[in-house]
């Protein structure tokens, strides 16, 4: 079943010393933002709305020695199944820090 998902990404600021020892063609927080819309159209989704909330953001609390990340939501169709797969990609990739995908409100969306 097709559904309108909400993304928020927590994207890495830094470039690690692993990073550019594995030889990582463009590892800047733009390029995992389009890395990201990669992923999601590749496996079927469809981009409405996507929209960096700030370029560096103090966060909360330390998450894997990061004290400030680039925040990118994203608003996306995909199929539920679809959320799944992307979820594991997304999981083995070290430049985001976090992430999270909640089902939009399609109350929300049609407005």
């Amino acid at each position: 079943m097709e559904r309108v998902y909400e993304g928020m990404f927590l994207i890495r600021l830094r470039v690690r010393e692993q990073d550019l020892a594995a030889g990582a063609q463009d590892i800047s927080p733009e390029a995992v933002t389009e890395e990201i819309k990669k992923v999601l159209t590749t496996n079927g989704g469809e981009i409405l709305e996507e929209e960096i909330w700030d370029k560096r953001r103090r966060l909360a609390y330390e998450i894997d020695g990061e004290n400030e990340a680039l925040y990118y939501r994203v608003v996306v169709r995909m199929d539920s199944k679809t959320v799944n797969k992307v979820r594991d990609l997304f999981r083995i990739n070290d430049r985001i820090l976090r992430f999270v995908f909640f089902v939009k409100d399609e109350e929300v969306v049609a407005n």
